[in-house]
């Protein structure tokens, strides 16, 4: 049993790297195998990028600054063509540069092309720049079929970036098992519903449900938040519901009651308030978060394999 039990991985603080370094104090703590947090994270970018420490000290001692150039923009091209595909929001490209025993990394992206130092970035990006490339660097040995246990992660960047983490932990899940927690809106991931848990505090200890009825203020405050920011318009707010699946079958809906009111015809009753959802799966999630709020409520859902499934989930979830 102990030979099939997996490896689990807790991460609860991200290492950052700053960008700078002192070349060979970073060779002499490592020398002494008493690498900082910082070193490691220094070493792991210069592999990644294809530089050699001892090599790059030894060459900070030379005269010919030239060819030590060349090398370090081959190692920044070999970086950036690494990561060039992970930030959707605007291309980046790393640059290194030294002086001596001084090590720095410098960052620019396609809206300004000036060079800016790492640590002069936001500190989302920083978080970013450093988690995303651990995990690629670690990907390739120690966090292969684990479960990733993270803690919180994307705490330090703004929404648009969350989304890109999001689609970044799909890499992530794809050799490992990876669980995390969150209480911010934009890190739940609609389209996959299933994959949500709530956890609730309770005299008999933390119980784990995807039952939404059961869940805490605190935890259906998060979700709320979650489904009011994914674009549709906001709910909760009659109590006779009509979901649909998308904004078509929104204007489609609307449109043909409209037209059967003006002609004298019976239409969408005034007191049934049409929500458009982010497809099947998201729709049946926020028609469930409606009966845990005891409201009325009626989900229209296309009769294809995604309705089938939501409806499945539906009549399973009560």
């Amino acid at each position: 049993m102990v030979n099939h039990l997996p490896t689990f991985i807790y991460m609860s603080d991200y290492r950052t790297f700053t960008g700078a370094a002192q070349l060979d104090q970073v060779k002499q703590r490592k020398d002494r195998q008493q690498p900082n947090d910082e070193d490691e994270t220094l070493l792991m970018i210069m592999e990644l990028s294809g530089l050699d420490l001892d090599e790059e000290v030894r060459k900070g001692n030379l005269s010919d600054r030239e060819q030590r150039q060349y090398d370090l923009d081959d190692g920044s091209a070999t970086l950036t063509r690494t990561i060039s595909d992970r930030w959707k929001q605007r291309r980046y490209e790393v640059q290194f540069r030294a002086d001596g025993q001084l090590f720095y990394t410098f960052v620019k992206d396609e809206r300004d092309p000036s060079l800016i130092r790492l640590e002069e970035r936001s500190k989302g990006f920083q978080w970013f720049f450093s988690f995303d490339l651990m995990f690629m660097y670690e990907s390739q040995g120690t966090f292969e079929n684990c479960v990733i246990l993270l803690d919180e992660p994307g705490l330090h960047l703004h929404p648009d970036a969350q989304s890109d983490l999001l689609k970044r932990m799909e890499e992530y899940a794809r050799n490992n098992t990876l669980i995390y927690t969150t209480h911010l809106p934009f890190m739940i991931d609609l389209r996959q519903p299933d994959r949500i848990r709530v956890l609730s505090e309770t005299a008999q200890g933390t119980l784990v449900t995807d039952d939404l009825t059961q869940s805490q203020p605190e935890a259906k405050l998060v979700l709320e938040a979650a489904l009011g920011m994914s674009g549709r318009t906001s709910y909760l707010i009659a109590q006779r519901n009509l979901v649909v699946e998308g904004v078509d079958d929104y204007w489609v809906l609307t449109e043909i009651s409209n037209l059967l009111i003006r002609s004298g015809e019976e239409g969408l009753p005034e007191d049934v308030f049409l929500t458009p959802a982010g497809g099947a799966s998201e729709a049946a999630y926020i028609a469930t978060f409606m009966v845990g709020q005891k409201l009325d409520v009626v989900v229209l859902l296309d009769s294809d394999r995604a309705g089938d499934d939501a409806r499945d989930a539906l009549v399973k979830s009560g």
